[in-house]
């Protein structure tokens, strides 16, 4: 119920654990649950710095960004998944699904 400790609690251990990739992860996860879709894009970003291939923060990254109307970046990160990873079709599909809302 207290949206605001439980970030709290997400930054706290980003900041002091070995592993902060783990709590800014699964705050993303949060973020997008809450509605803050910006925040969880920013944190999605943020992840990406630290590894740019990795599908799930693109994906993640996607859902939000559709969340928030901005299908062409949607498009985009779809895309780059489905580079990344072209036997996944769930990524081609959603890179479908967001074309639709642009053209």
């Amino acid at each position: 119920g207290d949206s605001e400790s439980a970030i709290e609690w997400f930054n706290k251990g980003s900041q002091t654990s070995e592993t902060p990739v783990f709590f800014d992860y699964h705050l993303s996860n949060y973020l997008r649950e809450l509605g803050r879709h910006e925040a969880a894009v920013d944190m999605m970003d943020k992840l990406l710095e630290t590894d740019a291939k990795r599908v799930d923060y693109l994906f993640h990254k996607a859902n939000s960004l559709r969340s928030l109307g901005r299908h062409q970046a949607a498009y985009d990160a779809m895309i780059l998944a489905s580079q990344l990873q072209p036997e996944n079709q769930l990524f081609a599909e959603h890179a479908a699904q967001s074309k639709e809302k642009i053209d």
